[in-house]
């Protein structure tokens, strides 16, 4: 990215001195090239930029190409030149606009990772918050389960109470009922203990009376 910037820079600056106070044809002119050379390879190098596809005109005075030999020397040197220039200029901006691009897109990548995180995360929670619910749902089953064992306890227990005290009712009852079969059965044998209490008095007042009358016949 740096290599890229820095390339991006060398160039405008070319540019930006092609188009400062002193020109091309000037500058050569100061290191000792010809006017017709340096203003060829001024109009070459403008041409040889335009033709690359750099913002630039292309200039050629055709009639001083054809009869000036250092006009187009200098012409095809700027041209040859300039285009390489702007090509290698186009291909670092080229570069930088992919590593600008590759960037955004790692930004982007970066961002929807984040989102697609915080997402998970967002269902990650619901399925917790959901799962909790669940789980106080089944503990509240539960307990309710509980609640209704203990209460069907509860209904047993008290019922086996009260079979156990309808079978002490039973009991009692029976038991009643022996006792007054006894008091029936012992008052029975109570008369017949008198029936045959009167039988041995009568027989024995009978055995006296006969007795009597065979003692008087006797006198």
């Amino acid at each position: 990215m740096k290599k890229g910037m820095m390339a991006v820079m060398v160039s405008l600056s070319c540019m930006l001195f092609l188009t400062g106070c002193m020109s091309q044809k000037e500058y050569m002119m100061s290191k000792g090239y010809s006017a017709a050379y340096s203003q060829g390879y001024q109009d070459g190098n403008e041409s040889g930029r335009a033709s690359a596809g750099g913002f630039y005109s292309f200039k050629k005075n055709t009639r001083r190409f054809q009869r000036n030999g250092q006009y187009r020397q200098g012409w095809n040197d700027g041209y040859r030149q300039g285009k390489n220039e702007q090509i290698h200029a186009n291909r670092t901006v080229e570069r930088f606009r992919r590593e600008q691009d590759r960037q955004r897109h790692e930004e982007q990548m970066r961002r929807d990772q984040e989102r697609w995180r915080h997402k998970q995360e967002q269902v990650r929670r619901e399925q917790d918050r959901r799962r909790h619910e669940q789980d106080r749902l089944r503990h509240e089953q539960e307990r309710r389960r509980h609640e209704h064992e203990r209460m069907r306890h509860e209904r047993e227990r008290k019922h086996q109470e009260q079979a156990r005290l309808q079978r002490e009712r039973e009991r009692e009852k029976q038991e009643r009922e022996r006792v007054k079969q006894r008091e029936r059965e012992q008052r029975r044998l109570e008369r017949e203990l008198r029936k045959e209490q009167h039988k041995h008095e009568k027989a024995v007042h009978q055995a006296k009376k006969h007795h009597k009358k065979d003692d008087v016949f006797y006198y």
